[in-house]
């Protein structure tokens, strides 16, 4: 599996990364920041998408406003077989959010659950 991770720093998203490089599953982790994240997404083509530092829109920071606005342009631009996912510090109703910190086989449940629903989805 392809993960892209998308973040506000390149810090944060080589921490994030570095968690599933000690995992035993087969994932290729590509991190990037928010302001080349679109373009890493529409040329990598990843299996499935973290967005990090994702807040609702009354809690927003600059950082977090770019993470809402790319989590939207994300999941509008992804084909049928990708899965974006959006996490960030403050627990939040969605099936397809985590709350940080979070542990790689947490992410990786989601994203297989997410892309069972959405085969679900289509299959009706």
């Amino acid at each position: 599996m392809k993960l892209l991770i998308v973040t506000s720093s390149d810090y944060w998203a080589e921490s994030l990364a570095r968690k599933f490089t000690e995992t035993e599953e087969d994932i290729l982790v590509i991190s990037t920041t928010n302001e080349d994240a679109l373009s890493v997404f529409l040329v990598e083509e990843p299996d499935a998408v973290l967005v990090s530092e994702y807040y609702e829109d009354n809690k927003l920071t600059s950082d977090s406003k770019q993470a809402s606005e790319l989590f939207k342009d994300m999941k509008l631009s992804a084909s049928v077989e990708q899965v974006v996912v959006r996490s960030g510090f403050l627990p939040l109703p969605y099936n397809d959010y985590l709350e940080l910190p979070l542990l790689p086989e947490d992410l990786l449940e989601l994203i297989n659950r997410n892309r069972k629903e959405e085969n679900e989805d289509t299959d009706h």
